[in-house]
């Protein structure tokens, strides 16, 4: 069996990865461990923001808005293409600041946005409370509105990305690879049930990764965050998704919101640990006391893929020809989904690399 490229991982990444490259007519073959299949994407409450924390803007948080900007054109022709609802909804999140730094620092944001060409507002308290009263209880500083900022039911997604890639021809192998090489001018990529050669390979495993890598020689400086999120049956959800330094509430329908979500450095076991898990629960009561009356439906538990960088890693790998990752997007592999891909695009084309593609440069 042969291709031009092959991805290891079928997560938000990996599969956004082999939608864009099937849209260009690459002959794409993606492989899924059942086993480690959606690990992140379960922590994933849905929302897609950029880091707004600092007063000014860092390469970062440039990077997601980017990315942000994508998405309603993104997300209108995955839906067209894949006749699968993915939920997204632009301009559904409200930043709520803790503390009047953050207030601040939001404040900052909502200038530079607008400077920017972005649609952004300040809201204060009595505005929020207007148009959510259930946000009311967080809103004493008042809230950050962007335009660009949204959410989106992250396991739709990924179940779109797959129709549409596979529609496009990329075939899907629910296989885990066991084995990695070069063999001449291409990979030789090996499953229990699968031989493949692909001229080219791309790695966006999330934290697994690291394995997939290290049998093709590599080292990714990659460490695990484990997640707990819920998903939490109520009267009423809000309208807009609440998004705290210390909470994210992300309603999922009328009735239902997700609810998290912890971050638990170094714990790379996918398992649900009760104090955390009570913890969360305990700090979303406090916040939004109208959630002690909700009904705790599911739980997930997610492993995120954190880069010692502090940023993602998009790039070819120095010294093997035809070898790239995708990897090391913690907490915002949602939101850089479309602008990932568009990179990756670039490096297996060979075209000019994007302004943004520095900041997912390789390790120096």
């Amino acid at each position: 069996m042969a291709c031009e490229v092959a991805i290891l991982g079928g997560g938000v990444i990996g599969s956004a990865i082999a939608y864009e490259l099937a849209s260009v007519g690459l002959s794409v073959v993606l492989f899924d461990d059942p086993c480690t299949v959606g690990q992140a994407t379960r922590a994933a409450t849905g929302l897609l923001v950029a880091g707004r924390s600092r007063t000014r803007a860092s390469l970062q948080t440039r990077a997601i808005e980017m990315s942000l900007r994508l998405w309603t054109r993104w997300a209108k022709a995955l839906e067209r293409e894949a006749s699968v609802q993915i939920g997204y909804r632009a301009g559904s999140v409200l930043r709520l600041p803790e503390s009047p730094k953050e207030a601040e620092n939001l404040r900052a944001a909502v200038d530079r946005a607008s400077e920017s060409g972005d649609t952004a507002a300040w809201l204060p308290p009595g505005a929020v409370a207007e148009m959510e009263p259930l946000v009311e209880p967080v809103a004493r500083m008042g809230a950050a509105q962007f335009k660009s900022e949204g959410t989106v039911l992250a396991d739709r997604l990924v179940c779109a990305l797959r129709v549409a890639s596979s529609r496009k021809g990329t075939v899907v192998l629910s296989e885990a690879v066991r084995e990695v090489v070069r063999r001449g001018l291409a990979w030789e990529v090996r499953s229990a049930a699968t031989t493949l050669s692909a001229k080219e390979i791309i790695i966006a495993a999330g934290i697994y990764s690291m394995d997939l890598a290290q049998r093709a020689g590599v080292c990714l400086p990659l460490y695990p965050v484990r997640g707990v999120g819920m998903c939490a049956r109520v009267d009423r959800a809000p309208k807009f998704a609440v998004a705290l330094r210390s909470l994210q509430v992300v309603p999922r329908s009328a009735v239902e919101v997700n609810i998290g979500a912890s971050a638990e450095r170094g714990e790379g076991n996918a398992v649900i640990v009760s104090a955390v898990l009570s913890e969360l629960r305990k700090r979303s009561v406090s916040r939004l006391p109208w959630l002690g009356q909700s009904i705790v439906q599911t739980v997930s538990c997610g492993i995120r893929p954190a880069s010692l960088l502090g940023r993602p890693i998009v790039s070819r790998v120095p010294g093997a020809p035809g070898l790239s990752v995708a990897v090391g997007h913690y907490r915002s592999g949602l939101a850089l989904a479309p602008l990932t891909a568009s990179v990756v695009r670039e490096i297996v084309l060979g075209k000019p690399r994007s302004d943004v593609a520095d900041f997912f440069a390789w390790p120096p």
